[in-house]
């Protein structure tokens, strides 16, 4: 938690940054601590959640002192079908059932692939379509125009 806000702290002292409208993306482990950090920094406006899932499984009944009911946050998950670390139905279901976010404000996508690496293109794809829904599209400044962030094999 000390890092993230010191990270955002920086962040917020860099004037080509918009540390107004902060994104959190986390990557396996990161994905899977992201939403128990959010929902103690305001500043976080989001979350992307790649190769993650609930550290817990499957409990009945669920333990006291869950933290992912409380994010509210725009939230997409980006996950494996044949993930071995996090699996569907046991780790990837769980957390994005319990996380507080109004349904058309989170997302799960599950690619047909393992736990790493998710198929690049399509997950930039999604990425990108996420951020210009919540952050807006970028703003290139008139400097350069972006045409297409990157190459697709999509049909």
């Amino acid at each position: 938690m000390k890092d993230l806000r010191r990270t955002i702290d920086y962040l917020q002292t860099r004037k080509d940054i918009d540390s107004e409208s902060i994104m959190y993306l986390g990557l396996c482990a990161g994905a899977m601590v992201g939403p128990l950090l959010s929902p103690y920094e305001e500043r976080i406006g989001g979350l992307i959640l790649v190769s993650g899932g609930i550290l817990n499984p499957v409990v009945k009944p669920k333990p006291k002192g869950l933290v992912q009911p409380f994010v509210t946050v725009p939230v997409l998950m980006l996950n494996g079908k044949h993930d071995y670390a996090f699996p569907v139905n046991t780790h990837q279901k769980p957390l994005f059932d319990l996380i507080g976010t109004p349904a058309e404000h989170k997302k799960h996508i599950i690619y047909e692939s393992g736990h790493l690496p998710l198929p690049r293109a399509p997950m930039m794809k999604e990425i990108f379509t996420w951020l210009d829904k919540y952050q807006g599209p970028v703003d290139c400044g008139g400097k350069a125009e972006v045409t297409q962030a990157i190459p697709t094999t999509e049909k």
